[in-house]
This record gives C-alpha cells, sequence and structure tokens, in this order.
C-alpha cells in the first residue's frame, strides 16, 4: 500500500488522511484551494490515491480513458520527494479544473507526465512495481488502508482525522474535507 501514500512531514498524532483522484473535480476544487495551505504549515499528512475515476471510465467501457486515468494518477509517484509530489499533484488538478472535458483533461495530463517522466511506463514499473499495471489491486489496497483506519471511503475527496491510528472524524465532499483541512491545521498551529 505504501506506493499509493504520499507522506509529508513529521508524523504527528493526531495527523490527516486524503484520499483523492487527480480528475475529480471536487478533488480539485479542494486541493486548489487548501493543499498550498497544508503543504506549508509544516503538519504531517498522508494523500492516498484511489483510483475512482479509473473505475468510473471503466464501467462505462471507456478503457482507453481509464487506463489514461490511471497512468496520470500513478505518474505522480515518478516524483520522489513527497512535496514536490504534492506540487506535481496539484499541476495536474489545475488541468482538471480549467479543461472542464474528462476526457481531454486526462489527454492533456499524460502530456504533461510524458513531458516530465518520458515513456510513464518504465517509471511507473521502476516505482510501483505490480501496481503499475493493476489499477483493481491498487483500489482494493487503497479501500484496505482506509478500513485499516476504521473508515470507509465511498468516493473522493474524502478526509480523515487519525488519532491512535483510528479516524476520529470523517469527511466527504469538497467543502468538508476544506473544512476539516483548515480545522487540522488550526489544531497544528496550537500544538
Amino acid at each position: 500500500m505504501d506506493a499509493l501514500v504520499t507522506r509529508v512531514g513529521e508524523r504527528d498524532n493526531p495527523y490527516l488522511v486524503e484520499f483523492y483522484d487527480v480528475n475529480c473535480p471536487f478533488c480539485a476544487r479542494a486541493a486548489l484551494n487548501v493543499w498550498h495551505e497544508l503543504l506549508s504549515s509544516g503538519a504531517y499528512f498522508e494523500l492516498v490515491y484511489l483510483p475512482v475515476h479509473y473505475s468510473i471510465w471503466k464501467d462505462l467501457g471507456e478503457v482507453k480513458t481509464a487506463e489514461g486515468s490511471y497512468l496520470v494518477n500513478a505518474s505522480a509517484f515518478c516524483v520522489d520527494e513527497p512535496a514536490e509530489r504534492v506540487k506535481y499533484l496539484l499541476e495536474l488538478f489545475r488541468v482538471t479544473s480549467e479543461v472542464r472535458d474528462e476526457r481531454k483533461a486526462i489527454q492533456r495530463q499524460l502530456e504533461i507526465a510524458e513531458a516530465k517522466f518520458g515513456r510513464l511506463g518504465d517509471c511507473l514499473g521502476a516505482k510501483l512495481g505490480r501496481l503499475a499495471g493493476d489499477p483493481e489491486l491498487a483500489y482494493e489496497l487503497a479501500h484496505e488502508y482506509a478500513l485499516a483506519l476504521g473508515a470507509v471511503v465511498s468516493g473522493v475527496p474524502t478526509a480523515l482525522l487519525v488519532d491512535g491510528g483510528k479516524a476520529i472524524e470523517v469527511k466527504d465532499g469538497y467543502i468538508d474535507v476544506e473544512n476539516l483541512i483548515k480545522k487540522y491545521i488550526e489544531l497544528h498551529k496550537r500544538t
């Protein structure tokens, strides 16, 4: 599971976990509104990729678009340094926010990823191993991670406040997720 998690900072207790998909417009809105602040706060947080849009496109029979969505999201793991990975994710979220047609956004994001990393298959194979070609396993692992924290994640964005290894607060939807992140940043400032 660690292959799909971006951990930033030194672990605190409590800490924040957010499940995202860069092709989700609601995730984009929440991320673009608060991730810069979260990143600069110095607080510990985890970002977990949950391939929801891969699953949506696959269920619609759009296999090429589904695979593109997975590749775009997974491309973030070609960036080794966690804070730089978050900045790259924000770049991808900007495209989601600006390009209203998700197919076109995914294509543009693939162009960005390939310009940055070259052939994605090579990078992803080296960074993610088996997960590079197995979105179904990635989906299952992300859900198992949430369950291990005592939460069920049915969509993205979802954010959890974790204390003692268990989710003590769970929020769904971009406004509630933004508010939980802001609350967490304030909590971190007081400690």
